[in-house]
């Protein structure tokens, strides 16, 4: 599912630091967890919502996830190449980056 890297400018690759930065928030690595389990590349905030959530959470922690993923993590996930977010319609397209799939999976295993 995941597309090529986008380069970067300097060196042709993914800058690591922007990957582990991407990686070092909860939120974002959910989305990209979300994506990859599931066969979408399309999901709503509200699906992405409930996947980050505990099953037995408040609606208000819901509400507030979904707060978060609007105003911070799915914006930054747009400016790093990783989704493409229109917060009219709450829709979320997955571009997917193989490098920050797999450097997320070797955080899973050592975890």
């Amino acid at each position: 599912m995941a597309e090529d890297d986008p380069p970067d400018t300097t060196t042709g690759t993914p800058a690591l630091d922007d990957l582990f930065s991407t990686l070092a928030d909860r939120h974002r690595r959910s989305v990209v967890q979300y994506f990859q389990h599931t066969p979408d590349d399309v999901a709503t905030i509200d699906d992405l919502a409930t996947f980050v959530l505990d099953p037995d959470a408040a609606v208000e922690e819901s509400d507030r996830v979904a707060l978060r993923l609007h105003h911070v993590a799915l914006p930054t996930l747009e400016r790093r190449g990783v989704v493409e977010y229109d917060p009219g319609s709450g829709l979320v397209r997955y571009h997917g980056v193989s490098r920050l799939e797999r450097y997320l999976d070797l955080l899973a295993e050592t975890a």
